[in-house]
């Protein structure tokens, strides 16, 4: 578990307490996803991709090779006949090639706790030379968990037949509103005598999605500065005010950045929320952290 601490600080004070110790654990529940990804020899920037297809409200490139491009474009949805944690996306297969890629099939892998729904159910199966196939999928847990939809595709074309397993970047971060605060309620808000605090690791950053403390307001929403830098020794500390869109107490983030180029994600929350943190701080050294 990440380590935990209950407390009550006075304003403006965000460090963690004396009694408190660094988490030396790591969930590494997304570990065998990280494995998969690089597994992919066809498309050696795997990772990378799928982390800022997480990152990036637009979505962006999943899978690559000299045959296919798979892209994907992620949005909520407004729809009373889904629930609140379910995320449309369309997915975009382009022929990269002047040749006919036929007989693809797209299968999504059915998870427990999740479920799709997909228009069109059924897809064509052959892309013309620089041609590009689209379809919308909804996709919505039953049950949070940090396991990641997959898609099992192939294809034909005049190499013969080839199998890729796409990685949907659909995690805990797709459904986090990140909402304005200021110094002074970030600082009331954190302190709440009920409140507990959970750290995460400090852990190298990744210099492929940071390589400056002032790039995480391009990934996350309405931060604010708890600790104005007055030298490069210092470190720079962010704030954000987290809610899931179908809970209704809030999760209070800090980022300490190192100068030397590491993260420490903590959280303040209500005790009621002690299980769903451990999925946010996993998700966020997830894609914040180094390989």
């Amino acid at each position: 578990m990440f380590e935990r601490t209950s407390r009550k600080r006075n304003q403006y004070s965000f460090s963690n307490p004396k009694s408190s110790k660094p988490a030396c654990y790591r969930n590494n529940l997304l570990a065998p996803l990280k494995l998969r990804l690089k597994d992919i020899v066809e498309c050696p920037n795997s990772v990378n991709n799928f982390k800022m297809a997480c990152l990036r409200k637009a979505g962006g490139v999943l899978f690559e090779n000299n045959d296919l491009q798979v892209t994907i474009s992620v949005n909520s949805v407004n729809s009373l006949s889904f629930s609140p944690q379910s995320l449309q996306f369309t997915l975009v297969y382009c022929n990269k090639t002047r040749n006919l890629i036929s007989d693809m099939t797209a299968e999504f892998v059915e998870l427990n706790q999740a479920s799709f729904y997909k228009v069109p159910e059924v897809y064509k199966s052959t892309i013309p030379g620089e041609y590009e196939l689209r379809q919308q999928v909804v996709f919505t847990f039953a049950e949070w968990s940090l396991q990641v939809p997959q898609i099992c595709t192939s294809y034909k074309n005049l190499k013969g037949r080839k199998e890729v397993d796409i990685f949907l970047p659909i995690l805990i971060t797709q459904f986090l509103e990140y909402k304005p605060t200021t110094l002074d309620s970030f600082s009331t808000l954190w302190n709440q005598a009920d409140n507990i605090i959970v750290e995460g690791d400090e852990i190298d950053l990744d210099s492929m999605i940071i390589k400056s403390h002032t790039d995480f307001p391009k990934y996350l929403e309405n931060l604010i500065i708890l600790n104005p830098l007055q030298n490069k020794r210092e470190d720079a500390v962010f704030g954000a005010v987290l809610r899931t869109k179908w809970q209704v107490s809030s999760y209070f983030l800090k980022i300490n950045i190192t100068p030397s180029k590491k993260v420490r994600f903590t959280i303040s929350t209500h005790v009621e929320n002690e299980t769903f943190v451990d999925v946010i701080l996993e998700t966020l050294q997830f894609l914040f952290g180094r390989d």
